[in-house]
């Protein structure tokens, strides 16, 4: 039996921190040396013991190498981390973190968990961090990962194979929806909706006077939001006079569709742990 246990797990969740000897000891209210005494057999007062695994990010359970969580026990740990950690960015913040360690998990085998961002085995031109997209992803006969990883615009898709393997069934249904999306101004109308107005109520002269559209041509991007369901029609009286007017009606498939979209046509600046087939890396 491994009588330093402890201090050899301290030692490996502080360096996966990246935190020194002093760091965890200015935290926790020791000295250096201290910490360094527990990591080559000493052991810490039990009352230290919540500070250092809150510290480090682990349970105190894990301090000890009791780290064996059934799938339900796991699941319920996410579930209580994530409600705890604060407002709701906060737990966007850490639910992207949990993404990340899901998506190299199942990438990297025996490879050390990195933190969300860009470490030293990535492929690609750091100063391209501003411009162009950084992004890990894979692909097997038993499903997709993708995760894009720069502070821009973060996001994570894991689909697994269907049992009857991928299938679009209605062709013509998809170009009706890519016609409409090719079309300029329905497009302009969309990311203007999206952007400024996540439920708002318009009006085709509404429509009309913002993006200089005629009557009959805004009249067709309405048409073309109501036949995808981001609109629908009511009306009302005003001053005597019977309003039609429109509530916009957000469909959360928009933004991702738009976003996949945009990186098709940016080349990434940085592909991290890559794969396209079984365990084949690419940088």
């Amino acid at each position: 039996m491994d009588t330093n246990i402890l201090g050899k797990n301290i030692a490996r969740f502080r360096r996966e921190k990246g935190l020194t000897q002093e760091a965890l000891a200015a935290v926790v209210g020791v000295s250096g040396q201290a910490v360094s005494k527990w990591e080559v057999g000493g052991s810490p007062d039990v009352d230290l013991l919540p500070a250092i695994s809150d510290c480090l990010g682990v349970s105190t359970d894990a301090l000890f190498g009791r780290v064996g969580l059934t799938h339900v026990n796991l699941l319920e740990e996410v579930q209580r981390a994530v409600g705890e950690a604060g407002s709701l960015e906060e737990q966007f913040k850490l639910s992207c973190e949990i993404a990340w360690v899901m998506h190299q998990s199942c990438i990297g085998g025996e490879r050390p968990i990195k933190p969300l961002g860009v470490g030293e085995d990535f492929r690609g031109n750091p100063e391209d961090m501003n411009s162009r997209p950084w992004y890990s992803e894979y692909h097997e006969e038993i499903g997709h990962s993708r995760i894009r990883i720069d502070e821009g615009r973060r996001y994570f898709l894991l689909m697994p194979t269907p049992p009857e393997g991928w299938k679009f069934d209605d062709e013509d249904a998809l170009l009706r929806v890519f016609k409409l999306f090719a079309d300029a101004d329905f497009l302009k109308a969309v990311i203007y909706l999206y952007k400024h107005h996540p439920e708002m109520k318009f009006t085709v002269g509404f429509l009309g006077k913002t993006f200089g559209f005629d009557d009959e041509r805004a009249a067709a991007v309405v048409e073309g939001l109501k036949s995808l369901e981001l609109a629908d029609e009511e009306e009302m009286e005003y001053d005597d006079t019977r309003v039609t007017y429109y509530n916009f009606r957000p469909n959360p498939a928009i933004v991702p569709f738009l976003t996949f979209a945009e990186d098709m046509l940016r080349p990434a600046g940085i592909f991290w742990g890559a794969m396209l087939g079984p365990r084949q890396w690419l940088a």
